[in-house]
């Protein structure tokens, strides 16, 4: 009888995890079609980071005051962004927040 009550419970666990990757699945996908949806729309708003002050760029997210001063410091350094790409360059811009800050920001009239 133990050995049936086992074999039911341990049933029931794989059901339940299958059932619970199921639904995280499902929810993962519906949240990157919402938030390309947010990039898209954020863009029609972004900050150009040739001529953005120091607020106007802490308005980015992951963007706080010392990265918006390193960023101001290399303009002045080295001239206006020829690519958004250059944001690398970066101290604190890591290949990460690069990928999340993209939509949010542009060059010139963009």
């Amino acid at each position: 009888m133990k050995i049936i009550k086992m074999f039911f419970l341990l049933v029931l666990l794989i059901l339940a995890c299958l059932i619970g990757n199921s639904m995280l699945n499902s929810s993962m996908i519906s949240h990157d079609v919402s938030t390309s949806h947010i990039g898209s729309v954020a863009n029609e708003n972004a900050i150009n980071i040739n001529t953005a002050d120091a607020d106007e760029l802490c308005e980015i997210k992951y963007i706080g005051k010392t990265i918006a001063g390193y960023i101001i410091d290399y303009r002045e350094r080295f001239g206006s962004f020829d690519n958004i790409e250059q944001l690398k360059n970066i101290e604190g811009i890591s290949d990460k927040i690069y990928e999340e800050i993209k939509p949010y920001i542009k060059l010139g009239g963009e």
